[in-house]
């Protein structure tokens, strides 16, 4: 938790700039806060009662008068400038210290749920609401729609992926080569060999969720089937993820959020970025492709700057 302290209550909870400084709490996705004064917090009247209260939280305080306060306490704290500031300078150095309290978060449940939130309000929920519908396809001809899917997504954007992708479905289903459609890369050959492959393929994979194999087993199996196209490099992650299974992508922005090179050996990158997605994963009940899918959509709108 990140506790805000000042004065008096009316100085955080109201007034012609309180706004302005909780929205950019919002906008950075800092862990729900509760505000207080010096000398009322957790409905207590004596100034000690912050002592408490800041063994168990992030404490930062608004002003100069509030920081000596601390500081005769004895508390760990930080200084803000006061948000009721009209100095367009005070407001850059309120920003510049949002910007680096924020990056100094450890990425635990609390933040990965004001993360979550903040993409909700932004009107990404939709995303989250279909990580947790993914399941493992049921038949052979769902497996392939998968794979077809992450080609077509493969260097497009979605809209133009969804376009593309029914262009291939609807020549497959008069029985023509996805080579119509991709006359000049190797994605159709790639396709029309899923395609005539699909019910071995998919008795393969059938396997692996009868027996109920992990994200590394079933990563494996991609590469060892040598499933064209999506078997190798960084697509088999995309491809096991939308196949239902609890995997993470090792994209770039998650790698940078991990702190691994962006250009290693990408299974190495993927070992390091389950072990987070995973324990966010556990701390919140959220599945493991909807965290991934959380915490790149927070990294491509720049609420989370790794």
């Amino acid at each position: 938790m990140i506790l805000f302290v000042s004065t008096a209550d009316s100085t955080l909870l109201s007034g012609p700039h309180a706004e302005r400084f909780w929205e950019s709490i919002r906008a950075r996705a800092i862990p729900h806060y509760f505000a207080g004064a010096v000398s009322d917090l957790d409905g207590q009247s004596e100034p000690r009662d912050l002592v408490w209260t800041a063994g168990r939280n992030h404490v930062v305080a608004l002003g100069d008068t509030v920081s000596t306060v601390c500081s005769s306490q004895g508390i760990a704290h930080e200084v803000f400038p006061d948000p009721e500031a009209t100095d367009s300078d005070v407001w850059r150095q309120i920003d510049r210290q949002l910007d680096s309290l924020a990056s100094r978060l450890p990425l635990d449940g609390h933040r990965y749920t004001a993360i979550r939130d903040r993409l909700s309000h932004l009107g990404y929920r939709h995303e989250w609401e279909w990580a947790h519908t993914v399941t493992p396809p049921e038949a052979a001809d769902a497996f392939a729609y998968q794979a077809i899917w992450v080609i077509c997504c493969s260097g497009f954007r979605a809209q133009a992926a969804r376009v593309t992708e029914q262009k291939v479905l609807d020549a497959l289903a008069a029985g023509r080569s996805a080579t119509d459609v991709f006359p000049r890369s190797g994605k159709g050959r790639a396709i029309d060999t899923i395609w005539a492959n699909r019910s071995r393929y998919f008795a393969g994979f059938r396997e692996l969720v009868a027996r109920e194999a992990n994200a590394e087993a079933v990563i494996e199996w991609l590469a060892m089937t040598k499933i064209p196209y999506v078997g190798g490099g960084i697509l088999r992650y995309h491809f096991a993820k939308n196949l239902g299974i609890a995997c993470a992508k090792p994209d770039r922005h998650l790698a940078r959020l991990v702190g691994v090179p962006e250009g290693a050996n990408p299974e190495q990158n993927f070992h390091a970025v389950m072990a987070l997605c995973r324990r966010l994963a556990e701390a919140t009940h959220d599945k493991v492709g909807a965290v991934d899918l959380v915490l790149w959509r927070a990294c491509n709108l720049g609420i989370l700057m790794p």
